[in-house]
């Protein structure tokens, strides 16, 4: 499928899912990969309570290595870096670690694990959602908040971290 049919697929798919006009008239005839996945991390909440777009759909129509730039993981292991935002879908496991003064957003979905590991002055908000599992290393300085959205997820922490209770999909 190309850019252009990709593209008027998910348009016609959000529009189904109950798209809001302000971001039907937004959405562009002609975004590319990167401008696809801006405006998913733009429109997360869309994403997640409606489940926009299947696991399946995202596997077969981008690139493994583009999602990991991006930090999406779909089904898949992979470590990341300061990633400013990281969603980790299906039955992916990731090493997530944030250091420095970086700040980062990170997603945990499904049956997905992730080993997050927050030092020096770093800010970190996890969301969880299903049967997601992580275990969090606090050092230095770092704050951590988790905003757990499931009652089958797992926290592990070694230090207080913040964690709020928030049984809302959005």
């Amino acid at each position: 499928m190309n850019k252009t049919e990709l593209n008027e697929r998910l348009r016609k798919a959000a529009i189904d899912c109950g798209l809001c006009e302000q971001w039907q008239h937004e959405w562009e005839n002609d975004w590319d990969s990167t401008k696809m996945i801006s405006q998913f991390y733009r429109g997360i909440d869309f994403f997640l309570d409606k489940r926009f777009i299947s696991n399946g759909f995202i596997k077969e129509n981008f690139d493994k290595d583009f999602l990991r730039k991006w930090g999406i993981l779909v089904d898949d292991t992979y470590s990341l870096l300061n990633a400013r935002h990281a969603i980790l879908i299906g039955d992916s496991t990731s090493t997530i670690r944030i250091n420095s003064y970086n700040v980062s957003e990170i997603y945990v979905i499904d049956n997905s694990k992730a080993n997050i590991i927050a030092k020096d002055n770093a800010k970190v908000i996890v969301r969880l959602l299903g049967k997601a599992q992580i275990e969090v290393e606090k050092k230095g300085s770092a704050n951590v908040t988790v905003i757990n959205h499931s009652k089958d997820s797992v926290i592990i922490s070694n230090d207080n971290i913040k964690i709020r209770e928030d049984n809302n999909i959005f």
